[in-house]
């Protein structure tokens, strides 16, 4: 019982993070309701989303001024 209320919240990140991919990468993982080594994790994984967003964008931008 209790390992299954410690893994509660890996599983919901999981989940989140199946949902990512190349092509949306708006998706974040929401506060967990854990240890602070979770929370520490979601929230670096939210910043590397959030710098592997905005390099897709600069890139995207880059090839259509480049194209045009």
């Amino acid at each position: 019982l209790a390992s299954r209320a410690m893994l509660s919240p890996i599983r919901k990140i999981i989940k989140k993070i199946d949902k990512i991919s190349a092509d949306d990468l708006s998706e974040r993982i929401d506060d967990v309701d854990s240890s602070d080594e979770l929370r520490e994790l979601t929230d670096r994984i939210n910043a590397m989303l959030d710098n592997l967003e905005q390099s897709f964008d600069r890139q995207k931008k880059f090839v259509s001024d480049a194209s045009h």
